[in-house]
């Protein structure tokens, strides 16, 4: 049996402006490490303020059950889109007596791809719809976490053996700076009815991963009851998630959870991304049409080319995370073809070298040639060290989550390894060219003076989907009419792809799609930042429905 090696000094180059990106999401999974998802024992139950418990929870385990509730989707994570249909197309979808809404000519925001139709309007807006809402505000709130990138920094540091923590040039209060910049331009070109969003930022209890449960609760009763907010804008963990949607606050982060989590804890909880059973569903599809039934061709070293491909699904083996996983092997065997190995990996920071050393080992006793991975980007890191370092060099076909579709986490691994590696990616929010972004000139257009923190387009698109909501809810404001707005979004492409709440019919917690494959070349110049090594993207935008004829056009140039 050919044992790997000891783990190589891993590349810890850190991109200059970028620092703070790349530690959060290398701690992609101590963020939601231990957050169960379905949880019928789940142990704290949370008082909601100023209402009765929310209907059909289980104390602790979050919101209520998603409006409908019929599964409308792959993976069941749709839901029959509510009714709300706009009196006006693309306008409001609840007018109150006494509102006069219009709609007007042209986009309400000139030159923006995504912007809804142009709305006018005058008289009474309702006054206090929700909480968090008045006649004249919308508070939304940003939780700051207890540890910051220091610890962050050491946890890293403890999984791959040191870390450059050298260059942070942005700092906390320039990244504030930069929402409450986006804040105003949202105020500024979207119709909200006669009121405003107001920014209330506050040091929470919790830590990034949330792993105290009583904490991540204080924090979530200091949005209801304190702050009285109507959303929180920085969602850093499931627990949390979880516990805002109890207190029903409308909540946004990136955590590319299931969607059988987002529909638990509907209308709250959304997200700026695909969620993770859209995303193996795609590769699941992709996997047993397009590369099932033949060679590894763009393998390299130690694997078998001539063969029939085997494959290895690969994902934490968190709850959310396992439904994803789940749904990616019942989506092969639709499709006739079943996984050689299925690997659901446990996440301990102390302990990620050698798991990722056992993940190797099994990759190379299964004489695994393709990986199809759910994986975290410092996972892929180590695995791909260790393959390399084994001679072993099968194909990667990841699911683009946590920034692992970017050329900046692309150059942190093992260019020998990653030289065989492609992915499925739902957004471009992070491969666009610093200062080139629709988010960035939106925070410019404010204060062409201010610095703009490199994750401005990460912040835009939380704003944008919150403020996109409400000028669709209308001037009735609440959870419930906020999901119906964004449900009643047509649909538009752009930038940032194409992004839509509803796909035939049934309705989502996520923009996100369609997707885009693209393969990794170690020699090319990235755009991005100018460094050696970059994504290239095919161009057209795919759907499990709608895949290549046969394999997909990747490698044109073979693999090094």
């Amino acid at each position: 049996m050919k044992q790997i090696p000891q783990l190589r000094p891993a590349d810890r180059r850190l991109i200059r402006g970028y620092g703070p990106l790349l530690v959060a999401v290398a701690v992609f999974l101590m963020i939601t490490a231990t957050v169960p998802t379905v949880a019928p024992q789940q142990t704290v139950a949370l008082p909601v303020s100023g209402a009765a418990p929310v209907p059909g929870t289980v104390p602790g385990a979050g919101g209520a059950a998603a409006p409908g509730g019929t599964p409308a989707a792959p993976g069941g994570q749709g839901q029959q889109a509510p009714g709300g249909t706009p009196a006006i197309p693309g306008g409001p979808v609840s007018v109150p007596q006494g509102s006069d809404v219009e709609k007007c000519k042209g986009p309400q925001v000139a030159g923006d791809p995504y912007s809804p139709p142009c709305i006018t309007f005058s008289g009474s807006n309702g006054g206090a719809t929700a909480r968090g809402v008045t006649a004249k505000e919308i508070v939304i709130t940003y939780m700051n976490p207890t540890d910051g990138s220091k610890s962050e920094n050491e946890y890293v540091a403890a999984a791959i053996g040191g870390y450059n923590d050298a260059i942070f040039p942005e700092t906390y209060e320039q990244m504030i700076t930069t929402l409450q910049n986006l804040v105003t331009y949202f105020n500024e070109h979207f119709q909200l009815y006669g009121r405003k969003i107001v920014l209330k930022v506050f040091n929470g209890q919790q830590d990034y991963a949330g792993s105290n449960q009583s904490q991540v609760n204080a924090d979530a009763l200091q949005v209801a009851n304190s702050l009285g907010g109507f959303a929180e804008m920085n969602v850093l963990n499931l627990k949390y998630a979880e516990a805002l949607a109890h207190q029903r606050v409308v909540n946004f982060g990136n955590l590319y959870a299931s969607g059988e989590f987002y529909h638990a804890n509907a209308p709250y909880s959304w997200t700026t991304g695909a969620d993770c059973t859209q995303m193996a569903t795609d590769l699941g599809n992709l996997a047993a049409k397009g590369l099932a039934g033949r060679p590894a061709k763009w393998a390299g070293t130690g694997v078998d080319t001539g063969g029939d491909r085997r494959f290895a699904v690969i994902a934490p083996d968190l709850p959310s995370y396992q439904q994803c996983a789940d749904t990616l092997v019942a989506t092969m065997k639709r499709g006739g073809v079943s996984p050689t190995t299925e690997i659901a990996y446990p996440y301990e920071a102390s302990q990620a070298s050698s798991i990722a050393q056992n993940m190797t080992q099994r990759i190379i006793n299964d004489e695994d040639t393709s990986l199809l991975c759910l994986c975290d980007p410092l996972s892929q890191l180590l695995i791909s060290n260790n393959l390399a370092n084994s001679d072993y060099l099968p194909e990667f076909f990841d699911a683009g989550i946590a920034g692992l579709e970017s050329d900046v986490f692309g150059q942190q691994m093992n260019q020998t390894a990653w030289a065989h590696a492609s992915v499925l990616t739902s957004q471009t929010v992070i491969a666009g060219k610093y200062g080139s972004t629709q988010g960035y000139f939106a925070a410019k257009s404010v204060d062409p003076d201010a610095f703009i923190v490199n994750e401005v387009d990460l912040l835009y698109l939380r704003l944008y989907e919150l403020a996109l909501g409400i000028q669709l809810a209308g001037p009735d404001l609440t959870p419930e009419t906020f999901a119906q707005g964004l449900f009643s979004y047509p649909g538009a492409d752009g930038p940032y792809g194409p992004l839509s709440w509803t796909v035939g019919g049934a309705s989502y917690f996520s923009p996100s799609h369609e997707f885009r494959l693209q393969w990794w070349d170690p020699t090319a110049r990235s755009a991005y930042d100018g460094e050696t090594g970059s994504w290239q993207v095919l161009p057209a935008w795919l759907t499990s429905s709608r895949l290549p004829s046969g394999e997909p056009a990747l490698f044109p140039n073979g693999t090094s």
